[in-house]
Parts: C-alpha cells; sequence; structure tokens
C-alpha cells in the first residue's frame, strides 16, 4: 500500500522494472469449482435424465446425437457464468481437457440448440422440474432470481430461434438451482448466498492441475479464504478421500449468522425413473 498526500492506495510493486507475459502453462484451469459441481449434477442424474427423456430425431446435423454431452456442457458453462454460446468455450482453456471429457465446441452446441422444437423443450422440463425442484415462479424471491439470470445467461439469448431460447432458459434453470445447490452444501452463509458471490468463492477459484496414476490433484491458492467451505463441497461430492487435502488454520470462511457453522449432508442421489404409461 502506498501513501502520497495522506492517501493510500495499491500500487505496482517497486521490486520489479519489467514484467514479462508468457502463455506456456499447460496445467491451468481457471475455474476449479466446476470438478465438484459436474459430480454433483450427475449423483442428481442430468446425464441419465437428458439420455432418457429428452429425443431429437429426423435431423441432418446430427443434431440429437450425444445429447448428455452437449447438456452437461452447456449447464457447466453456465454454471461458470457463460452468457452465450460463444462463452462456453472457456470449458475448453487451458487444462481442462484433463478433469472433464465429452466437452462440446459452441457451434456443435449452437446447432444442438436450433434443433429444439416446442415438443422438445417440454420433454426435459417435465422430469426436470421434479428432480431439480425448479419453483422459479413460486419462489418469494423471484426479483432476485431474475436479477441473477440477467447477469449470467440471460443476457444475451443465444438465438433469433424462439424454441432455442426456450431451450437455453430452461438449461439456465438447471444451472441456477444447480450452483444454489452448490451453496447449500457449502456452508450457512453461501447457502443464502446470491449466485454472483457463488461463482467467485466456489467456481472461480484457479488451479493447478497434476495428475498421478488414477488421481488428479488440483494445487489451489495459498491463503484462500474460503479454502474450508470449498473442501467442504468436494467432501459432500465424494471427490476427495485423501484426509492430508484437508486445510488448515483458523476456519473463518464458514461462518454463518449467529455463529452458525458448517455445510450440509450430501442428499442421497437421485435414481432416474421412467414414467408410468
Amino acid at each position: 500500500m502506498h501513501k502520497q498526500q495522506g492517501i493510500s492506495y495499491v500500487r505496482s510493486s517497486p521490486a520489479f522494472s519489467a514484467v514479462s507475459v508468457v502463455f506456456d502453462e499447460p496445467n491451468l484451469i481457471a475455474d476449479a469449482g466446476l470438478v465438484p459441481l459436474v459430480r454433483l449434477a450427475e449423483q442428481f442424474g442430468l446425464p441419465a435424465l437428458v439420455e432418457d427423456r429428452l429425443r431429437i430425431e429426423g435431423t441432418d446435423n446430427s443434431a440429437g446425437a450425444n445429447r448428455a454431452a452437449k447438456v452437461m456442457t452447456l449447464v457447466a458453462a453456465m454454471c461458470a457464468g457463460a452468457d452465450s454460446i460463444d462463452d462456453t468455450d472457456r470449458l475448453r482453456r487451458g487444462a481442462m481437457g484433463r478433469p472433464f471429457g465429452g466437452v462440446r465446441a459452441p457451434s456443435t452446441l449452437g446447432t444442438f440448440l436450433r434443433a429444439f422444437t416446442h415438443g422438445h423443450n417440454r420433454q426435459p422440463c417435465r422430469r426436470a422440474r421434479a428432480r431439480f425442484s425448479l419453483t422459479v415462479r413460486t419462489n418469494p424471491h423471484v426479483a432476485a432470481v431474475i436479477a441473477a439470470g440477467k447477469n449470467s445467461a440471460l443476457a444475451h439469448l443465444p438465438s433469433g430461434s424462439l424454441q432455442a431460447s426456450n431451450a437455453w432458459l430452461t438449461l439456465w434453470v438447471i444451472a441456477h438451482n444447480l450452483l444454489r445447490a452448490a451453496g447449500a452444501l457449502a456452508g450457512t452463509f453461501h447457502a443464502r448466498a446470491t449466485t454472483g458471490p457463488l461463482r467467485d468463492r466456489l467456481i472461480h477459484v484457479p488451479a493447478r492441475v497434476a495428475r498421478s496414476a488414477r488421481r488428479l490433484t488440483l494445487h489451489l491458492p495459498g491463503r484462500w479464504p474460503w479454502q474450508h467451505v470449498f473442501t467442504d463441497l468436494f467432501d459432500a461430492t465424494g471427490l476427495i478421500n485423501n484426509p492430508t487435502t484437508r486445510p488448515t488454520g483458523p476456519d473463518r470462511s464458514r461462518r454463518g449468522k449467529a455463529g452458525q457453522t458448517g455445510g450440509r449432508p450430501m442428499p442421497p442421489p437421485a435414481t432416474p425413473t421412467r414414467p408410468r404409461t
């Protein structure tokens, strides 16, 4: 902190006279929090739900192929703050290909969304409402939910096609609820936080990826103020099985109002079921 005439401000470090920038690190990812979030979506049964309930047939461009991979790419990107189809490319940057597989390119996702019809949009919605408790219209904090959408995926509807935009909206609702579920698992404070702070504290966490045999290690920033709630989220999704990876030091990040601390137990994963005929 530099002081001049009684005014303090942040300035460049005087220890360096020049800074070099080189884009050559192959092991970095920007959104390490997507690792437990994608696992949470899998435990809730989202990929199986899509494969079971969504059918896009009769197209000439293979839009209906690999439906689960395309939906998971879109939902994960929205959880990270993507507000357009082009923004979904953030899942292919850096070393994101190591913790994730099956990520689809933006052009493929655009073709997928534009293949939706009114009937296609009704297919996932009916079961998704039951599986993910999608009750935005009856939520007492509707204004806050709408504001969250405008600050993320709903800032730019992806297409002039009404049904493509309708599908985008459905997937945003799933992403929004998935992000709030992750916040509930992370602790009392984050259960009440809006999606902006949730992304800043739980999703937008840079990491260096290292792999040894079948174990993937994410090297996260030291002195990260929310490291305990971050590992609570990892624990809840069953991703941490090595106790030595737990953070040490005072746990200030998990405190809620009235001194409440700690995360919530992980709900049992849902089992996909077929509707009765």
